[in-house]
């Protein structure tokens, strides 16, 4: 006997429409109606349990369209968003496409509360073009922003505004040709009321780079950005103003488990930095002031300039188990930072050293 499509479960009909609307490659043996449900459900959960979606205007209306009607997108648990480095994200992906992916978040964070899942596992943000480049060779000249840039202050817009939970987020750490300027945290949720679901992340991976000079490093358009003025935009003033909008951030997030920072410098040694890029510099430092990390359980620090004191303050974290400090130039003596990791009452079991500078 013939397999028929009205002697199969409606689940089973909305599993398959939802393999052929997302075009994935899929090879289906209609044996009878006595399925597995157990061996349907583990297909499920790996089909629909990692996505990727496009920063794009045309690229996002599927993902919006299937979260609407589709039961079984409850089971996505790693997100990844990326962006392009053929255009803006400003160019191709509008307000209105922002709020699409904002309104699929919050239908998906309604599946997650129906199936009583916690949320998202992870979100990860990049930029398409640099997977199938990874050997380029990147200058210092080359800007460590533009498209990286407006990914990552999409992704952090519709987080907020859709207040979906997440355990983990990843902006740009991984990639090896962009950095998140400073600067696009300025003002990113004021005047609207931060997400309460930023407290639940647990481990977050950043890699940031001094202010953006334009529009087009900022991600967005020259008419939108502003500090146009060399004066105005290299002031203590800015300078202070972006440090504390990441102040803010970190404020957020204060039950941070997992910690991965990288910082990238802009400029060449034999550049002085300007007053403001000096201020950011050292941003960490002000962070720590405000947020006392009490939680946290693994840490790695890239390239970032810190004051002994600040080092300290977060070594002593008493659930500190690993500890990974690479390029560091530190304000201070690395003496004190030696005796925490060695000393018989610490709690970290692992710490590596490499290129510290004092």
């Amino acid at each position: 006997m013939s397999a028929q499509l009205s002697n199969l479960p409606s689940e089973v009909i909305e599993m398959v429409v939802c393999l052929l609307d997302y075009q994935e490659i899929c090879n289906l043996r209609l044996v009878s109606r006595a399925i597995d449900v157990a061996s349907t459900q583990a297909r499920y959960k790996s089909f629909f349990g990692c996505k990727t979606v496009e920063l794009d205007s045309t690229a996002i209306l599927r993902p919006a369209a299937i979260t609407k009607y589709s039961y079984f997108v409850g089971l996505l648990q790693d997100l990844t968003l990326t962006g392009t480095e053929k255009g803006q994200v400003t160019d191709r992906f509008s307000s209105r496409d922002a709020d699409r992916l904002c309104m699929a978040l919050r239908n998906l964070r309604k599946l997650h509360e129906q199936s009583k899942q916690y949320g998202l596992r992870s979100l990860t943000t990049g930029v398409t073009e640099e997977a199938s480049t990874p050997s380029r060779v990147v200058s210092r000249s080359t800007p460590r922003s533009g498209a990286g840039a407006s990914a990552v202050r999409t992704t952090l817009r519709v987080v907020n505004d859709s207040d979906i939970p997440i355990e983990k987020i990843d902006l740009l750490y991984h990639s090896s040709a962009y950095s998140v300027p400073c600067c696009i945290f300025k003002g990113l949720f004021e005047p609207i009321q931060p997400s309460t679901n930023w407290s639940i992340l647990r481990s977050l991976s950043l890699s940031l780079t001094h202010h953006a000079n334009n529009g087009a490093e900022a991600g967005l358009e020259d008419t939108d950005y502003d500090t146009f003025d060399f004066a105005v935009r290299e002031s203590a003033e800015a300078g202070t103003r972006r440090v504390q909008a990441l102040v803010h951030f970190f404020s957020l997030i204060p039950n941070i488990e997992e910690l991965s920072l990288h910082w990238y410098d802009k400029r060449l040694k034999s550049l002085a930095f300007t007053v403001a890029e000096a201020i950011e510099n050292y941003w960490f430092d002000q962070v720590s002031l405000v947020v006392s990390f009490h939680n946290l359980k693994h840490l790695v620090l890239r390239g970032l300039r810190l004051s002994q004191q600040t080092l300290q303050k977060v070594l002593i974290a008493p659930s500190l188990q690993q500890v990974h400090l690479e390029y560091i130039r530190l304000t201070g003596s690395l003496r004190p930072i030696i005796d925490i990791l060695t000393g018989p009452n610490t709690a970290i079991a692992q710490f590596f050293l490499d290129d510290i500078y004092t």
